[in-house]
C-alpha cells in the first residue's frame, strides 16, 4: 500500500542511484526495477466438468489495502469453457475478502485452462489460473 501511486507498468518499481567518491571525483550510476508481489485470486470447481453441463468457478480474493477497491470488475477466459467474459462486481472494502461463482458450461472435453484478471481503479491485474480437466 506505501507504494502503490510510485508503481509503474506491471507493478514495477524503479530505482535510480547515483554516486560520487570525493577522493576520486568518480561517478557511479545504475538503475534496477522488480515487481512488487500482487495478492493471490484462488480459483475452485464446484460440480462435474462435463461438456455441455453447467459448472461453478468459484473465484475468491481478499483485499490487502487498508482502502476500499472501487469499480472492481473480472475478465474471465477459458478456450474451450467459454468466451472472454467481464464481470463487474461491488465496491471491496479494506481486507475484505470476496468471492464470486460462475457459471461457466464447457464446450471441449480434454485440459482447459481459465484465467481471471482482477481489475479495480487501486488495484489492477491481479490474476489467478488454474487447469480443469473437462470430460466428454
Amino acid at each position: 500500500e506505501e507504494y502503490l501511486d510510485k508503481l509503474v507498468d506491471y507493478a514495477m518499481i524503479k530505482i535510480y542511484a547515483v554516486a560520487t567518491v570525493k577522493e576520486t571525483s568518480q561517478t557511479w550510476s545504475e538503475e534496477d526495477d522488480f515487481a512488487v508481489e500482487k495478492p493471490a485470486l484462488y480459483l475452485s470447481v464446484n460440480g462435474p466438468t462435463q461438456v455441455g453441463l453447467h459448472f461453478g468457478l468459484e473465484i475468491t480474493f481478499t483485499n490487502p489495502l487498508n482502502k476500499y477497491l472501487t469499480r472492481c470488475k473480472l475478465t474471465i477466459e477459458g478456450p474451450g469453457l467459454t468466451r472472454p467474459i467481464t464481470v463487474a462486481i461491488r465496491d471491496i472494502q479494506p481486507k475484505e475478502t470476496i468471492t464470486h461463482v460462475e457459471s461457466l458450461v464447457p464446450r471441449k472435453p480434454g485440459p482447459r485452462n481459465v484465467v481471471v484478471v482482477f481489475q479495480s481503479l487501486e488495484l489492477v491485474d491481479v490474476v489467478g489460473s488454474k487447469q480443469i480437466e473437462v470430460f466428454g
